[in-house]
């Protein structure tokens, strides 16, 4: 599950609390983190911003754009910019739960350098106020495989649950009734 894509950053599905991976399959309603740092042996490299994220199943017939030219969507959440631990969180659509197939996440990040203990000095910024892309020190995208607790095997569990309870309904209504009969 884990993915170490190029040369400089891995992403992986986390729990946000602890920035430790997760290996369950994501199930309807709940969210998907996904935490991206540098390699370990990148010691001064920084996660500058996410630029795209986007969600893919069976073969690009299921698509959601999580992240857009560094625009989250009403649903997601980028946090942490600017750090070695920045993490994506999405509510992922249910049609993705139809198939039950795996999800293919595709994102690119833009990376930075720390001002090194020796260079104390404000960084250079480009003529619009931003980090000189110099500086930042380019682009890197990654891909990960998310499991996926298909929505069919979810309703089949949950629908025993249902017809149980609505024989249970039904039986404490019919002593109900005959006890008022009584």
């Amino acid at each position: 599950r884990r993915q170490e894509n190029a040369v400089h950053v891995e992403a992986f599905v986390c729990d946000p609390s602890t920035f430790t991976e997760i290996t369950d399959p994501l199930r309807i309603g709940g969210m998907l983190y996904v935490c991206v740092t540098p390699k370990s042996t990148q010691l001064t490299t920084l996660i500058a911003d996410v630029l795209d994220f986007t969600l893919t199943q069976d073969d690009g017939g299921t698509n959601f754009d999580a992240v857009t030219a560094t625009v989250p969507s009403p649903v997601t959440i980028v946090t942490a910019k600017g750090t070695r631990r920045v993490i994506i969180g999405t509510r992922v659509p249910a049609s993705f739960f139809d198939t039950g197939g795996d999800i293919m996440g595709l994102g690119e990040v833009l990376l930075a350098q720390q001002n090194s203990p020796q260079n104390t000095g404000a960084r250079r910024l480009g003529s619009d106020g931003t980090p000189s892309r110099a500086l930042q020190g380019g682009t890197n995208g990654f891909t990960l495989n998310i499991e996926v607790d298909s929505l069919a095997r979810s309703s089949r569990s949950s629908g025993s649950t249902v017809s149980s309870s609505m024989k249970m309904s039904l039986i404490f209504s019919l002593v109900g009734a005959l006890y008022c009969f009584l």
